[in-house]
């Protein structure tokens, strides 16, 4: 999890404080810094990193970001934006009308008493 331009390793946390487990997890792999003391005592906070994580946690500084070349940035947007203004394809609104179909129910031929003695 990057927070302050740091990279911290929460496994450990997420191992023992089980509890706190769905906040860290939920921000693994991203950059929390807009969350930080958001909520006093839960994660992202001084008070939650104060309590949970030890200094060695601390892995690393976040890099910067690489350069992005304009026209590959746009060519990327308008293809986002076409496929947002084309909406879901035919195959798409087929599959979610489809009602869910379980598998065959296989029968063995036994009662249920000689299936499941008392």
């Amino acid at each position: 999890v990057a927070l302050n331009g740091s990279v911290y390793d929460l496994t450990e946390v997420t191992l023992y404080h089980t509890d706190q487990r769905k906040g860290v997890l939920a921000w693994a792999g991203r950059d929390a810094t807009s969350m930080w003391d958001k909520i006093p005592g839960r994660f992202p906070s001084t008070n939650w990193m104060e309590f949970y994580v030890r200094p060695d946690a601390k892995i690393g500084k976040v890099g910067p970001e690489p350069e992005v070349d304009p026209a590959v940035q746009q060519l990327h947007d308008l293809e986002a934006e076409l496929a947002r203004l084309e909406g879901p394809s035919e195959e798409d609104i087929a599959a979610a009308q489809k009602p869910h179909q379980k598998g065959p129910v296989v029968s063995t031929g036994e009662s249920e008493e000689s299936r499941f003695p008392k």
